[in-house]
């Protein structure tokens, strides 16, 4: 009889959960994250995927909400946060970034943790952007152009 190798996972994973909240440009001017209205939604990796995996599998979650003609990671504000553990939104933008959130995630219980995902303003042609406390204010050219004027007159 031909003994049969007793199957061996080749690297200790556990499946996490990651509770996704996805956000247009025009939420970011309403500063605490608890009142900007969004699309949830969630995923589950395993805590063995690499960042590229992570990051590939929120932009299906992305083009799925925002469909927009071109996907990049420049585009959005991606950050996280685990009850309990790290309150407060931190910055998920590189793979370090990620073996933190894998680090913290795996303290919680239930190994979840929140992902916000926040569309970047653009610059149109002929508008000028300012980012103040209060949020993003948008000025046309010409209404810009116009109150410049009138302090260069006075």
């Amino acid at each position: 009889m031909v003994a049969t190798p007793a199957l061996v996972p080749a690297v200790d994973s556990e499946e996490l959960t990651y509770n996704i909240s996805l956000f247009e440009a025009s939420e970011i001017s309403k500063k605490d994250m608890k009142k900007r209205v969004g699309t949830s939604t969630y995923m589950k990796l395993d805590s063995n995927e690499p960042f590229d995996t992570f990051v590939a599998q929120l932009f299906v979650r992305i083009e799925r909400t925002f469909s927009p003609p071109k996907l990049a990671i420049e585009d959005y504000i991606v950050s996280f946060s685990i009850p309990r553990i790290s309150p407060s939104p931190i910055t998920l933008a590189t793979p370090d970034d990620y073996n933190l959130l894998l680090e913290r995630i795996k303290k919680n219980k239930d190994h979840s943790a929140c992902v916000y995902v926040q569309q970047k303003t653009k610059n149109k042609v002929g508008t000028y952007q300012f980012i103040t406390g209060d949020g993003t204010d948008t000025f046309r050219r010409s209404e810009r152009t116009r109150k410049m004027t009138e302090l260069v007159m006075k």
